[in-house]
């Protein structure tokens, strides 16, 4: 009987306590979102000093300017649970300390009764997710407020910061570093001049574009920074980052970005010459980010103002501007005028940046289309070409699976039976349009894809250029795993089975193979060769890349050795542009260049070339080849003069032709078949006159037969010649 009554009494008292249990906790639920709902305007975001500074969001509220708080060492401020958090210890707020600040390791509540967490438990959570959505619209108000910090959500709705430092003084206002200057006697700013590089002027780029998602290919395909060779390029690119379709300001794609922004410009304490670069857009953003940011000056200000610090904080050396394409892809007919702005504006920016921070200027450059309808409607090439270091031309993509017959990747001039539009698709036709749209030669960089496409025949007996092909089913390769492509180092495994037919197109200067209802567009070795003579001839700003990860990086796919292509192209470029030494460089500027980069026992007037010919491609005959013969010593120039003198022939770049220590007669010019001189001899019998003849138009100096002839009438090439004696037996050439 006893026990009974104690077991009712037990279960009495539990009842009774689970009673009040649930109305404390009904009552503290009710509590809490009375609490949150009343003191949702005084919500925290995360301050311009950082991820581990805040305040109150509402750039409205008296408090928002009162106090800023600061979360203990190792923390950063988590605006979606409203508290400090761990996170990586890279921030460079966390080693600042400022007075006016308050550590904490908790959220900021004001009062007693705010003491609790706002996700203790998931019902808590759920209340402050359905009260975020009030939260989010607060944070973005003062994210315009504040232009410092870029907010970028995914489909989750959280938050990634992107941290440029800021000073906090006392007052509260923020302000960007300033450098410590040792006296106040400076030259006024009126006299002061940006600092200019002048290896990006006066030297051959040679561009590398590395892709943030080749890191993910399988091995041995996976491709990360320390695979970069630092002295095979002038530039390193890294694509890319994207704009935020809110803030209007750079921000990252992958998750290791700032991890891989520090590996990339590791690359230079190895190699301190090189150049990197940031690489914003792609074809994956398309415009309407870049049509929106350049819409107004406001939200260009706000971009070149983010950017330039974005650059510096991370050390890059600039920013490459890959918009593809304005005034399409979603973008609008004003791009075209707004990009000619924002690019003006960026210059502007970059050397009053450069003169207030006494730094190097940013290298400011831009990726652009090939074909004529995406050049015409977007850019102002007069306008934007002087403000640029140089311009990167994307001659490639011509042709693909998206056609309905068979075509080359990246042909350097028309084929036979190109017709309408197709006569346009070519490297040649490209650069011509650039230029004649007041491009300048040597500011236009021409690209090379490292990479093929892939076509899917109709009729596998009908295999030829322009034969019928179906747009689905194109061949992927095994590593870049996309249809229609294959890199370098997959096509080279492709070739490694006897079975493909491997076809040279001679107007193209590409290669395509075919086994059955498979078709390849491809370049290798020997067609990056050629084209680099073309760059030569053209005179153009140098070559880049797309991109080094396609490329045989590790020796393992062609039996080439690593990086074949680029090897194989980029290293006939000598360091310096040829046309900087004519005549018609500015004294001034050839004393600069001298006096800075060029050794002093090499005459910068003079072009050295060697007398024995080089064999570069042997089953290859063009006469572009014969300038980079003449180029390919230039970088070994100091070592070989000085060991063998008795090898090189000087050739005058200020004087085309002199006939000094010549015999009497006739000789062409060495440059210029056009042109040909006379050496007679001078009144007094001392030496020889130089008497410069000119051809007729379209005609040319023909060596065997001492005459002006039409190019029709004869099948001899305008080659580049040393000995250009006309009665020589034989021409000798380079």
């Amino acid at each position: 009987m006893i026990r009974l009554v104690v077991s009712i009494l037990c279960l009495v008292l539990i009842n009774f306590t689970l009673t009040r249990v649930n109305a404390q906790h009904k009552f503290n639920s009710f509590y809490l979102q009375q609490n949150i709902e009343n003191r949702i305007d005084n919500l925290m975001c995360v301050h311009e000093a950082g991820p581990c500074f805040y305040q109150l969001c509402d750039p409205s509220s008296q408090l928002s300017s009162s106090k800023v708080f600061k979360c203990a060492r190792g923390l950063v401020f988590d605006e979606k649970n409203q508290k400090c958090i761990w996170s990586l210890p890279w921030h460079s707020c966390q080693q600042s300390s400022e007075n006016n600040f308050t550590d904490t390791t908790s959220t900021y509540l004001s009062t007693p009764e705010s003491n609790f967490s706002l996700n203790e438990t998931t019902e808590e959570n759920k209340l402050v997710n359905f009260l975020s959505r009030n939260m989010n619209q607060r944070i973005r108000d003062f994210r315009s407020y504040n232009d410092s910090i870029v907010l970028s959500n995914d489909d989750h709705g959280e938050y990634a910061y992107i941290v440029v430092p800021v000073k906090i003084t006392k007052n509260n206002r923020m302000e960007e570093p300033r450098p410590k200057t040792k006296s106040k006697k400076k030259s006024k700013k009126k006299n002061k001049k940006p600092i200019v590089n002048l290896d990006e002027i006066y030297k051959y780029k040679k561009v590398c574009y590395v892709t943030n998602w080749s890191q993910y290919r399988p091995k041995p395909a996976q491709f990360l920074p320390e695979n970069v060779d630092p002295f095979l390029c002038t530039h390193i690119v890294y694509a890319f980052a994207y704009i935020d379709n809110y803030t209007l300001t750079i921000r990252t794609i992958e998750e290791n970005d700032e991890e891989m922004y520090k590996r990339i410009n590791d690359l230079k304490y190895k190699n301190p010459k090189l150049k990197t670069m940031l690489g914003i857009g792609g074809w994956n953003m398309a415009s309407e980010e870049f049509s929106a940011m350049s819409n107004t000056k406001e939200n260009r200000e706000r971009f070149i103002r983010h950017a330039i610090r974005f650059l510096r904080f991370y050390n890059f050396d600039g920013i490459d501007l890959d918009w593809e394409f304005p005034g399409d892809r979603g973008g609008s007919p004003q791009d075209k005028p707004n990009f000619t702005k924002l690019i003006k504006e960026f210059r502007k920016a970059i050397a009053d940046e450069s003169i207030e921070e006494e730094k190097e200027q940013i290298i400011l450059s831009i990726a652009v289309a090939a074909g004529k309808k995406r050049i015409d409607q977007g850019y102002e090439v007069k306008e934007i070409a002087p403000e640029l270091d140089f311009i990167n031309l994307m001659a490639f993509d011509f042709h693909g699976n998206w056609d309905d017959k068979t075509g080359m990747n990246a042909p350097l001039y028309n084929h036979e039976n190109a017709t309408g539009i197709d006569s346009e698709y070519n490297q040649d036709w490209a650069v011509s349009y650039w230029i004649k749209n007041g491009c300048p030669p040597h500011k236009l960089v021409l690209g090379l894809p490292a990479y093929g496409r892939t076509f899917h025949l109709k009729d596998k007996r009908k295999s030829g250029l322009l034969a019928k092909t179906l747009q689905d089913d194109a061949m992927s390769g095994k590593y870049t795993q996309t249809a229609g492509f294959l890199s370098f180092y997959e096509i080279c495994q492709v070739k490694k089975n006897t079975n493909w037919t491997q076809v040279w197109q001679p107007q193209s200067k590409s290669h395509y193979l075919h086994k059955d209802h498979d078709w390849i567009s491809y370049d290798d070795i020997k067609s990056f060769q050629l084209r680099t003579a073309y760059v030569v001839a053209k005179k153009l700003g140098g070559i880049f890349i797309w991109s080094i990860d396609m490329d045989d990086f590790n020796g393992k796919f062609c039996d080439q050795g690593a990086f074949p292509l680029i090897k194989n192209s980029m290293s006939l470029l000598m360091d310096y542009l040829p046309e900087w030494y004519s005549s018609n460089v500015n004294q001034k500027e050839k004393i600069l260049v001298k006096s800075s980069k060029i050794q002093n026992s090499i005459d910068p007037n003079v072009f050295y070339v060697l007398k024995d010919e080089l064999n570069i491609v042997e089953d290859e005959l063009d006469a572009d080849f014969e300038l980079v013969k003449q180029n390919k010593i230039r970088n070994e120039l100091v070592l070989l003069l000085s060991q063998q003198p008795e090898k090189f022939l000087p050739i005058s770049l200020t004087e085309s032709f002199n006939c000094n220590n010549k015999k009497k007669g006739l000789y062409r010019d060495p440059l210029d078949c056009t042109k040909y001189y006379f050496c007679d001899n001078l009144s007094n019998n001392e030496g020889l006159t130089t008497k410069p003849l000119q051809c007729p138009q379209n005609q040319f100096f023909n060596l065997q037969t001492c005459n002006c002839e039409s190019k029709s009438l004869s099948n001899n090439k305008c080659v580049k010649l040393i000995e250009t004696y006309c009665d020589l037996p034989k021409i000798k050439k380079l």
